[in-house]
């Protein structure tokens, strides 16, 4: 913190001295601020204040305000600043150099108050247990299998000490921006840019053991990332054709802190075989961690102006993305890998896209045209998991080949037109298809068709009015099929649900024991997982939407708004519906050319219907 003031205070100073030379150019101009801000705030912090525009607590800053502009010919410089505190500051240089070089550069910071799950409505108990209605690290029970935390005073005085942190984060960002201007080559800009962003603080982490219910544990995880951007690149007018090529390379490195969490034994059977490990892994275990990762990135452009109406635009990206994995180690047990990579370690993921649109004009009606195709290819890795080797009855391969869910090819195609009823009123028609097909089949294929109709009329002197509507309807939207149901009218023709009333159905796990060859154990996969009937999903089949707004101005100075949005979804397949009201109103009013009011309030108001189906179990 102290070495974060002294250089923000250097930095304070060049602006000062900046603006206290003698003016030497044909105009120069400049102008300090200094303004007090006071913060008070009365509820959660992370709500009320949640990204810090002033300060982090309650109290009163000095807040100066800085601006510097030179001219001279063909040259010019600008220099600005916004100080609110250490951590929430905005700085910004520009100059321009005889019109040939033009370089910028701004330095941005803020803090970010992020909110933390207090984990009250995830309690759960063991038999007997009469104190496990806390969502501790353990219970009174298991707390002896825990050696991170042997006792249950011990858990929940660490899970009151993690209530207590604050969890903010400062994002620091420094952006520079450089062009050249070559007169022996007059048609031709050569860019350069680079960006470099920081986060640092403390965010929640949160975990689970073998039970999601009972054993959940969230710790503070200081957060120290770098994102860095290099990018460079050229752009060149030659006739009717413009062209633009820029190429990125990002670096991200996380060098936060690593998370472990001592996941509980399993004091269960499998195979009639007492078995502490039946999720393959105990012991001390990493989680929360963000691999480093690379990206290459080319970008063409190109622009065709035909005529003063008639314009082609087209787009080519070529993106590829590697992160490095590493093994896993079960700390707590014999030392073996949880998991390991089979050949390489790196995951890769290429992305490769082409967009084109063509816009004319017809008479009164402007016409336009576009598509966008996209292809993620996603990573493919494949691991191995040693525990699996020796389990009997076991559904899972081992090595196993993993596929990404991001994988995919998508296409999007559109068309808009405008027409000009009258002077002052137009109508807008549009319709888009998206189609994505994902590699991973039980993901399915998603289509969606939208017709969007919209009106925008000035009806008199100061007022006018929109209008739009739009109609969606989609094709198998992304959802999980026999996701949820437990049990609900399920029939196999051998085990039957019971029903006890009140729309609930009953399994009997001891039903399915004398499958997949055992005779006493009852597993996941063959009792719960396969006796889930019903689809699940939050994502619509069908979609209507209204949007309207009247907006008055009587002067020049003066402008009132009322707006209104309605948004119908539903998916009559898993019996979902939501439907959103949000009207508003603003006014703004300027009494002079140096002082200007807004005042504005929105009304938000969603209701939501969907099936949920939980499955109720007892330690």
């Amino acid at each position: 913190m102290k070495q974060r003031l002294v250089w923000l205070l250097a930095l304070s100073s060049c602006l000062i001295i900046g603006m206290s030379i003698p003016a030497f150019a044909a105009s120069s101009s400049g102008s300090v601020e200094l303004r007090g801000i006071i913060t008070d705030v009365e509820d959660n912090t992370a709500r009320a204040n949640e990204y810090v525009t002033t300060r982090e607590d309650d109290g009163a800053t000095l807040s100066p305000k800085m601006d510097l502009k030179v001219v001279d010919g063909k040259s010019a410089f600008d220099m600005s600043a916004d100080l609110k505190s250490a951590d929430n500051f905005s700085l910004e240089v520009d100059f321009d150099l005889n019109r040939i070089f033009k370089f910028g550069t701004s330095l941005d910071a803020f803090q970010h108050w992020k909110d933390k799950e207090t984990l009250e409505q995830l309690g759960a108990t063991m038999q007997g247990d009469i104190d496990g209605d806390q969502p501790r690290v353990s219970t009174n029970l298991t707390g002896s299998l825990n050696t991170a935390y042997p006792s249950l005073d011990e858990a929940n005085a660490q899970y009151f000490e993690e209530q207590s942190n604050d969890y903010l984060v400062t994002r620091r960002e420094w952006t520079s921006e450089a062009e050249l201007h070559l007169p022996e080559l007059p048609n031709i800009v050569f860019h350069a840019g680079q960006r470099v962003e920081t986060r640092n603080g403390m965010e929640q982490s949160i975990t689970l053991s073998k039970c999601s219910s009972c054993h959940i544990e969230a710790e503070g995880k200081d957060i120290d990332e770098r994102t860095e951007d290099l990018s460079f690149g050229m752009t060149g007018k030659f006739g009717l054709v413009t062209i633009d090529y820029e190429y990125l390379n990002r670096k991200f490195e996380d060098e936060s802190s690593i998370e472990e969490y001592n996941y509980l034994f399993a004091g269960k059977t499998r195979a009639d075989v007492v078995d502490r490990t039946q999720l393959l892994y105990d012991g001390v275990q990493e989680y929360s961690n963000t691999p480093d990762s690379d990206k290459d990135s080319h970008m063409l452009k190109a622009r065709v102006d035909l005529s003063s109406n008639t314009v082609f635009t087209g787009s080519f990206v070529q993106a590829d993305i590697e992160s490095q994995k590493q093994d896993v180690l079960d700390e707590g047990g014999d030392g073996t890998p949880t998991y390991q990579f089979v050949g390489s370690d790196t995951l890769e993921t290429e992305y490769t896209g082409y967009t084109g649109k063509f816009a004319t004009r017809l008479g009164p009606v402007r016409l336009s045209a576009s598509a966008n195709i996209y292809e993620i290819e996603g990573p493919e890795y494949t691991l191995d998991f040693p525990d699996r080797d020796v389990i009997d009855v076991d559904p899972y391969l081992n090595p196993q080949t993993y596929h990404s869910a991001e994988s995919r090819e998508a296409m999007e195609l559109g068309l808009d037109a405008v027409y000009r009823i009258s002077m002052g009123t137009t109508l807008r028609l549009g319709y888009d298809y998206e189609e994505i097909e994902r590699e991973e089949e039980e993901l399915g294929t998603t289509e969606t068709h939208s017709v969007k109709a919209a009106i925008n009329s000035r009806l008199a002197k100061g007022l006018s009015l929109r209008g739009s509507y739009e109609y969606q309807d989609i094709e198998e939207p992304f959802y999980l099929e026999d996701g949820t149901g437990i049990a609900q009218n399920y029939d196999d023709g051998t085990i039957q649900a019971t029903e006890a009333g009140d729309g609930v159905y009953v399994l009997n796990t001891a039903d399915f024991t004398n499958i997949d060859n055992n005779t006493n154990t009852v597993y996941y996969w063959n009792s719960v997982y396969g006796s889930r009937t019903m689809d699940a999903t939050n994502q619509p089949d069908e979609v209507h939407e209204l949007k309207g707004s009247v907006n008055w101005s009587p002067a020049a100075n003066m402008a009132a708004t009322i707006s209104a949005r309605v948004r119908m979804e539903e998916n009559g397949s898993v019996q979902y519906e939501q439907t959103s009201y949000v009207p508003g109103f603003s006014f703004w009013y300027a009494p002079n050319g140096k002082m200007n009011m807004t005042m504005a309030y929105t009304f938000n108001k969603q209701e939501t219907e969907n099936n949920m189906c939980v499955g109720w179990y007892h330690g």
